[in-house]
């Protein structure tokens, strides 16, 4: 069965801003400068790794990345992958009036790659949101938790869920936002689709690909960039130690997963949703 892989396209320095609840945000010149490059290395090495497998993805991708690098994400287009929209800095988008905003100054990165698939940044969406994504041309969104057959369309968007597992099996009740990842999820569903599900299973994901397939559903997985590939500043003690005390719920993402990508892509098929979809 084919499955679906995403990467959220952001830098490691918009992860450290969703440490920080975004209150240290710098403009958009200071994070790229801090980034220092290694968003393009990240991808590059992705990208590789999807080339040799055969397999393709939607990748969701950050307006303002269009000011940083735009060559790089011609290249996500030019290899046959789907781009997405993620929003245009990573802030949450807490209201309709938000999203309206990011959309404004996405506008030239929207008017270029014209794509018809959302996530939205921290999964974090609600149904009003629905609504000025349609106005826009999209399609749909994956900006939640929830087993496949939970995706339905809210306000004329199709939403379709990052893949988790009910600890009891039973039937999934039409998805309802916002679904973010909470502790009270996790009570009921392992979120093997996430960035924290990868980052704990890494290779181990496969078990659930394979129960998912079983019942005839995709999987649907999300990765980052900079979870596969992290910079130096995202493997010392120090960074390691900041999450475990302070932040304990991110500490999935102290792990580098190209090794698990590797694995995943090597046992099972992967398309973009776009390809999923038609």
């Amino acid at each position: 069965m084919k499955n679906i892989l995403t990467i959220d396209v952001e830098s490691w320095i918009h992860f450290s801003d969703a440490l920080t609840d975004g209150k240290t945000i710098p403009d958009p010149l200071s994070r790229k400068a801090l980034d220092g490059g290694h968003l393009r290395y990240a991808l590059e090495q992705t990208l590789e790794i999807l080339d040799r497998s055969g397999n393709r993805a939607t990748f969701f991708v950050l307006g303002e990345l269009l000011q940083w690098d735009p060559d790089i994400l011609e290249e996500i287009r030019r290899r046959g992958h789907e781009v997405g929209y993620h929003g245009h800095s990573h802030r949450m988008i807490d209201t309709p009036e938000t999203l309206e905003r990011e959309l404004e100054l996405s506008k030239n990165f929207i008017d270029r790659f014209r794509p018809v698939g959302f996530r939205a940044p921290r999964l974090f969406l609600s149904p009003p949101a629905m609504e000025t994504l349609r106005s826009r041309g999209f399609i749909y969104s994956s900006s939640s938790y929830g087993p496949w057959e939970s995706g339905t369309e809210i306000n004329g968007v199709r939403e379709i869920p990052i893949s988790t597992l009910r600890w009891i099996p039973g039937p999934a009740k039409p998805q309802v936002l916002p679904r973010p990842l909470s502790p009270s999820l996790l009570f009921k569903e392992i979120p093997f689709g996430s960035g924290r599900g990868a980052g704990l299973l890494g290779g181990a994901t496969s078990f659930f690909i394979r129960k998912a397939n079983r019942r005839k559903h995709p999987a649907v997985i999300m990765l980052h960039p900079w979870q596969l590939f992290p910079p130096e500043e995202m493997t010392g003690w120090k960074f390691k130690f900041n999450i475990l005390s302070k932040h304990t719920m991110f500490m999935p993402y102290a792990f580098s997963r190209a090794g698990a990508l590797r694995k995943l892509v090597a046992g099972h098929k992967f398309i973009s949703f776009l390809e999923s979809i038609k």
